[in-house]
């Protein structure tokens, strides 16, 4: 240990009165007297989750598609709601109905739509599996076809938030607003218009094959 350190940690502790000053610069105390290193809070808010709770870090392709889309939800919402509290002064009621446009699945449907050109292949692995997952559940007043894909995202949202992506995350759902329309930046007057109409016939086809291309066949994350 640096012998700075050990004096500066010595200093802080009381002094008994009998101690001299040779005593006290040389560092030698008892044990456990010393303060523990001050380490920096992690920033990141995942990472400061797992310590706080002690828990063991987990490497997101380990967790099934649906625990990814289940997190993404609520990453995926916090950040709409983030960018609605901050930009006007509604009512919650109104700032609930705004928010409520952005986030069911017709409008994360499109917001994957406009950002699909952008993924890596690893992303649009990450997108297939929750695509694909297998769910007895599904939102009301939506398409499969809608809800497959809004789940697809929130997939990728939980997965690039586990993995510390955040700006790569905020990136990507900023590109997906302002090729909807929704959120737009600098324009308040239009952060959440109604959803854009449902997947014309033909393009669901046109995105699966996008999603299929050979680095992802070769990806961890294959279905």
């Amino acid at each position: 240990m640096d012998e700075s350190i050990r004096q500066e940690g010595t200093a802080a502790l009381p002094e008994s009165p009998d101690s001299g000053s040779e005593s006290r610069s040389s560092g030698e105390n008892q044990p456990g007297l010393l303060p523990d290193p001050v380490r920096e809070p992690a920033d990141n808010f995942e990472e400061a989750v797992t310590e706080a709770f002690s828990l063991s870090p987990r490497d997101p392709s380990g967790y099934s598609p649906l625990v990814l889309a289940w997190i993404g939800d609520a990453v995926y919402e916090m950040m709409v709601r983030s960018v609605l509290a901050e930009r006007t002064d509604e009512q919650v009621r109104k700032l609930h109905h705004e928010a409520s446009q952005i986030v069911k699945a017709a409008s994360q449907a499109a917001v994957l739509r406009a950002i699909t050109p952008k993924l890596t292949p690893e992303e649009r692995a990450v997108t297939r599996r929750g695509r694909n997952a297998k769910s007895y559940t599904m939102a009301k007043n939506a398409t499969m076809s809608d809800y497959r894909h809004a789940t697809a995202l929130e997939a990728l949202c939980g997965w690039l938030y586990l993995k510390g992506q955040n700006r790569r995350l905020v990136d990507l759902l900023r590109a997906g607003f302002e090729r909807t329309g929704m959120l737009a930046p600098g324009d308040p007057e239009n952060l959440a218009p109604a959803a854009p109409a449902r997947m014309p016939e033909g393009e669901d086809e046109t995105m699966e094959a996008a999603f299929r291309t050979p680095e992802d066949e070769n990806s961890s994350f294959g279905a």
